[in-house]
């Protein structure tokens, strides 16, 4: 049930912005697009950006000065086991088979 969903509202909104994101770019205007996943900033920073630059079209930049990246790798504290299900089951519902499969490795594990 919706209700049993904390923050429902809000998680709702964020799936449904990258449904609308994906269609949009991908069907209805059929434009090329560049998937950066979040934890990517953390993995590789500089070939994460020179990527997205390259995507772009944009020229390399040297990243010596800029500030590192600050990686937070989990919000699972704010929720209970439970309300992490319901979370996940909510966002599973609602998103398009593409957008799953592009975020569903977030919600895997032991902790959903």
């Amino acid at each position: 049930r919706l209700k049993d969903v904390p923050c429902h509202a809000e998680f709702f909104k964020w799936i449904q912005w990258h449904n609308m994101a994906y269609t949009t770019a991908k069907v209805t205007l059929d434009v090329p697009h560049y998937v950066v996943h979040y934890e990517d900033y953390d993995r590789d920073w500089k070939g994460t950006l020179n990527g997205l630059l390259k995507f772009l079209n944009l020229p390399n930049r040297r990243f010596d000065m800029a500030s590192p990246f600050t990686y937070r790798s989990y919000y699972l504290e704010y929720y209970t086991r439970e309300q992490r299900h319901k979370i996940r089951s909510l966002i599973r519902e609602v998103a398009t088979v593409s957008v799953w499969k592009l975020i569903s490795h977030y919600f895997e594990g032991d902790d959903y």
